[in-house]
């Protein structure tokens, strides 16, 4: 059997009609029932505008609380991953430990600690990292002479 278009139209209001259309009544009585304010003509008044705005500021509170947390946790996730990035390679590790030293030490212990090394590694490429610091720190502490001395060893290779 074959149902035209208008056939169909009307059909499928009638189905509306009787089974979508309660459901959607009641659904608004059960929302009603349990927020008084949202009922029609329920009598009742509207929360307080005030009040309103105190809870959507708490809720944008906690969502950028929210993204402050996410943001953090990527951060770290990508200090762990420059962290493993730098510990696959023997100069960039020395160098990054090499630029720490005086952060932790002082500008004596540093260059004792740096001198140490330097004589101790075989590594050319990490033997420039630590005079390139050494320098650094007797420029700092008004040795020009000793960093000259770096300066030369570093151009000359020696």
């Amino acid at each position: 059997m074959q149902l035209s278009k208008s056939t169909l139209t009307i059909l499928m209001l009638v189905i509306l009609a009787a089974f979508v259309l309660p459901m959607a009544y009641r659904l608004t009585a059960q929302v009603s029932a349990q927020d008084p304010a949202v009922a029609v003509g329920g009598g009742e008044e509207e929360p307080n505008l005030e009040e309103k705005e105190r809870e959507l500021h708490i809720h944008r509170m906690h969502l950028e609380l929210e993204r402050a947390e996410l943001e953090a946790s990527f951060g770290r996730l990508e200090m762990v991953g420059r962290t493993a990035q730098i510990a696959e390679n023997e100069v960039t590790a020395a160098a990054y430990a090499v630029m720490h030293v005086t952060d932790l030490a002082e500008p004596d212990q540093a260059v004792e600690l740096l001198s140490n090394a330097l004589q101790k590694t075989d590594n050319q490429a990490t033997q420039r990292v630590i005079r390139i610091k050494l320098a650094e720190i007797y420029a700092h502490t008004e040795r020009p002479d000793e960093a000259l001395g770096q300066f030369k060893s570093l151009i000359t290779g020696e």
